[in-house]
C-alpha cells in the first residue's frame, strides 16, 4: 500500500528535483553574473525554461493521477493503452525533446549555454579538471540522450511494454 502511494506521487519528486536543479544552477550562475552582468538575462531565460518547461510532463502525470485517469507512474510506460493523460505525457515529452534538439543544434542553443557557464556542469566524478561544458559536449550529450529517449519510446509504443504494478 505504501509503495502504491509513493508511485502515485512520484511526479512531485520530479517537480521538486527539477526546481532544485534550477536553483542550484541559479546559485552557480551568480559568480558569472558578477563578472559579466550582461549574462543575467540569459541565465533568467535558462532558469525559466528549465523549471517551467521541464515540469510540463510531470504536471501532466499529476493531473492524470488527481483526476483518477491514472493511478501510478507506471501507467505512463504503457502508451498503447491510449489513456489520454498517457498520450499527453508522451506528446509533451517528445515535443520538449524535439524543441531542445532544434534549439541546441539549429538555433545556437549549445553556444548560448556555453556562453552562460555554471548552470550545467560536468559531473564531479569527471577526470577532467575543467568543470564547465562546451558546445560540442552539449551537442554530443543531447544527441545521446535524444537517441535513448527515441529508442525507449519506440519500444514502449511498438511492444506496449507497460510496467504495471
Amino acid at each position: 500500500m505504501q509503495i502504491d502511494f509513493f508511485f502515485g506521487k512520484v511526479w512531485v519528486l520530479f517537480v521538486i528535483l527539477i526546481f532544485l536543479h534550477g536553483c542550484i544552477g541559479k546559485i552557480r550562475s551568480r559568480k558569472y553574473i558578477k563578472t559579466n552582468p550582461e549574462l543575467e538575462a540569459g541565465y533568467k531565460q535558462i532558469f525559466f525554461f528549465w523549471v517551467v518547461c521541464g515540469n510540463i510532463p510531470w504536471v501532466i502525470i499529476g493531473l492524470g493521477n488527481a483526476t483518477h485517469f491514472t493511478e501510478s507512474f507506471f501507467e505512463y510506460f504503457n502508451p498503447i493503452s491510449f489513456n489520454p493523460f498517457v498520450i499527453m505525457f508522451n506528446i509533451s515529452f517528445i515535443f520538449l525533446w524535439c524543441s531542445a534538439v532544434r534549439w541546441i543544434y539549429f538555433k545556437n542553443g549549445a553556444e548560448f549555454l556555453e556562453k552562460h557557464p555554471g548552470f550545467f556542469a560536468r559531473s564531479r566524478f569527471s577526470s577532467d579538471i575543467k568543470k564547465e561544458i562546451n558546445a560540442r559536449q552539449i551537442k554530443i550529450n543531447l544527441g545521446i540522450g535524444f537517441f535513448n529517449i527515441l529508442l525507449c519510446l519506440g519500444i514502449m509504443w511498438v511492444y506496449g511494454i507497460g510496467l504495471m504494478h
